[in-house]
C-alpha cells in the first residue's frame, strides 16, 4: 500500500519537474529565434495520468503578429508526459506528433493589415511540428515539415479592416488545412476547406452607402446582414502568388450564390483583378428577384434575370468590382 502510494505521489512530483522544464524550454525558443519576439503565459500545468498539459493565458508576439489563448489543452497521452519527464521537451516536441487539443478565447492579430481571426473555443486535431512550427510564428521563416489542421470551433470571428470588407461572425466553424514544406506562415500555401454557419455579416459603411437602395429591398436597414451558411475550397500557391477557388458557397435566406475561378494576388490587396472569376446566382426568392431586375434597369447590367439561376461575369478589382453592363 505504501508503495502504491508513494508511486502515485512520484508522478505529481514528476509533473512538477516537468512543468518547470518546459516552461525553461518555451523561454529558450523565444530568446534563440527571435530576439525582439517574446512568450508570456501564466502558468503551465501537466496532469500525469490523464497525460494533458495545460498553457494558461498564452501571448505569443512578434513585431508583426500577436497570438492570444486564453486556455490550450494538449492531449499529449501517458507515454508522452513520461518521455517529457525522462527526456528533454525541446526535443519530444521537434518532431512529427499527432496530437488533439481544447483551445478557449484563442485569437491571431496581423498588426501591419490589422487583420484579426478568433474563436471563443476551438478543437483541434493537429499533426506535424510543434517545434517547427513555433518557430514559423516567431521567425516567419519557411516550415520544415508538413503541418495538417482539422478544427471545429464555436463563437468564429473574422475582420481586417485595410481591406474594408466589415467583419463576419459565425456560430460554429469547421476547417481542415493542409501547409506544406516551405510555407512562410500558416495562411500563405496549401489546401484550405472552411464551413461557418450562422453568420452575421457587419458590413462597412461604404458597402452601405453604395447600395443602399438595394438593401432597403430586403428590409436590411442596419449595418448588419444575416446569412445562413459558407462553404468554400480552396488553394494557393505562395510562389505563383496564384488562388484557386474550387468552390465557394454562400447561402442567404434569399439567395445562393456560387463563386469559382483562379485569381493572382496582389499588393495591396484591392488591386488583385477579379477578371476570370464567375458567380453563380440560383435558388432566388422573391424578394431577390425583384432587387435583381431593379438593378438591372438602374444599372443597365447585361444580366438575364428570367431564368432559376445567373451567371455573372465578374470584372475589376477586389477594391473595385464591376459588374457586366450593356452597351448603348
Amino acid at each position: 500500500m505504501i508503495l502504491l502510494a508513494a508511486l502515485y505521489l512520484s508522478h505529481f512530483y514528476a509533473a512538477r519537474e516537468a512543468e518547470r522544464e518546459l516552461d525553461r524550454t518555451l523561454r529558450n525558443w523565444v530568446a534563440d529565434s527571435n530576439p525582439d519576439a517574446g512568450i508570456q503565459f501564466s502558468g503551465v500545468e501537466i496532469h500525469p495520468f490523464s497525460g494533458t498539459l495545460d498553457i494558461h493565458d498564452l501571448h505569443i508576439f512578434t513585431d508583426r503578429h500577436l497570438q492570444r489563448g486564453a486556455l490550450m489543452r494538449f492531449r499529449l497521452g501517458y507515454p508522452m508526459f513520461l518521455r517529457m519527464y525522462f527526456g528533454d521537451p525541446s526535443t519530444v516536441l521537434d518532431r512529427q506528433l499527432s496530437l488533439r487539443a481544447h483551445l478557449e478565447n484563442i485569437s491571431w492579430l496581423d498588426r501591419y493589415r490589422l487583420r484579426e481571426v478568433s474563436f471563443d473555443t476551438l478543437e483541434l486535431d493537429y499533426r506535424g511540428n510543434p517545434a517547427d512550427l513555433l518557430r514559423n510564428i516567431l521567425r516567419d521563416s519557411p516550415l520544415a515539415a508538413t503541418q495538417e489542421l482539422l478544427a471545429r470551433g464555436r463563437g468564429f470571428g473574422w475582420s481586417e479592416p485595410y481591406m474594408d470588407w466589415g467583419s463576419v461572425r459565425a456560430d460554429s466553424l469547421r476547417l481542415r488545412r493542409d501547409i506544406p514544406v516551405g510555407s512562410s506562415s500558416l495562411w500563405s500555401a496549401g489546401d484550405l476547406e472552411l464551413e461557418l454557419n450562422d453568420l452575421t455579416w457587419r458590413m462597412p459603411d461604404r458597402f452601405i452607402s453604395t447600395y443602399s437602395f438595394f438593401l432597403r429591398g430586403f428590409d436590411y436597414t442596419g449595418q448588419t446582414m444575416p446569412l445562413q451558411s459558407f462553404h468554400g475550397r480552396m488553394s494557393y500557391a505562395e510562389d505563383s502568388g496564384r488562388l484557386n477557388l474550387r468552390q465557394m458557397r454562400l447561402r442567404s435566406e434569399h439567395v445562393r450564390m456560387e463563386l469559382s475561378g483562379e485569381m493572382e494576388l496582389r499588393e495591396p490587396a484591392g488591386s488583385t483583378s477579379l477578371e476570370g472569376l464567375r458567380l453563380l446566382l440560383s435558388d432566388f426568392s422573391p424578394r431577390f428577384r425583384n432587387v435583381l431586375e431593379g438593378m438591372n434597369r438602374l444599372l443597365r447590367l447585361n444580366l438575364s434575370t428570367g431564368e432559376d439561376s445567373v451567371w455573372v461575369p465578374l470584372g475589376g478589382t477586389l477594391g473595385s468590382p464591376s459588374l457586366p453592363t450593356r452597351q448603348n
